[in-house]
């Protein structure tokens, strides 16, 4: 009886030895995935037709009598330059005006900082 239990473990442990180290082979052989990650991030189910959005967040304005200057997408731009394919046609106090592919586009900060300037001091 001693003889057989014996055989019997070194037999399944050669077999789970021989299924492991062939399953490690194969699964080296891939690539890991994150399994927590969301799928469009990964790819998965991503066409390569998905439009495109572009998305233009104002941060600040600039007003002076000699320029206009807008910080959109963290970059600074004066009237009449380009960003990510809009132009900047108008900045007024809090808000900003893009024209891109025809269609104008009102930027808006956030309402509440928007800081009014004071009269000058004589």
């Amino acid at each position: 009886m001693y003889n057989r239990q014996k055989r019997w473990m070194v037999t399944n442990t050669a077999l789970l030895v021989f299924f492991l180290g062939s399953g490690s082979l194969t699964f080296a052989q891939q690539p890991l995935s994150d399994p927590t990650r969301p799928m469009v991030l990964s790819g998965v189910g991503v066409g390569t037709s998905a439009p495109k959005t572009i998305k233009w967040t104002l941060t600040s304005t600039l007003i002076a009598p000699q320029r206009q200057v807008a910080v959109i997408n963290d970059q600074i731009v004066k009237v009449g330059e380009n960003i990510d394919g809009a132009k900047l046609v108008t900045v007024k106090p809090g808000s900003a005006l893009l024209n891109h592919a025809g269609k104008t586009i009102q930027l808006k900060l956030i309402s509440g900082t928007v800081k009014q300037t004071a009269a000058p001091v004589p």
